[in-house]
């Protein structure tokens, strides 16, 4: 089988149809899941700030 390469939505945030259906097919292949980047411009408000913040340290912290 071949390994897949998902655009989708964040990984984890709101469970999705597509994320239960990759979820089943993890056993079989390697998957890659690609995180959208956002369609809306960002604000200085501090749900933005969160959300920046939750994208950005679990990358930060494995480097």
């Amino acid at each position: 089988m071949r390994d897949l390469i998902v655009f989708g939505e964040d990984f984890g945030g709101l469970p999705s149809s597509t994320q239960h259906l990759i979820t089943h097919l993890n056993s079989e292949r390697k998957i890659l899941w690609v995180n959208s980047i956002g369609l809306r411009k960002p604000k200085l408000t501090l749900k933005d700030v969160r959300r920046a913040l939750n994208k950005l340290l679990p990358s930060a912290l494995q480097a």
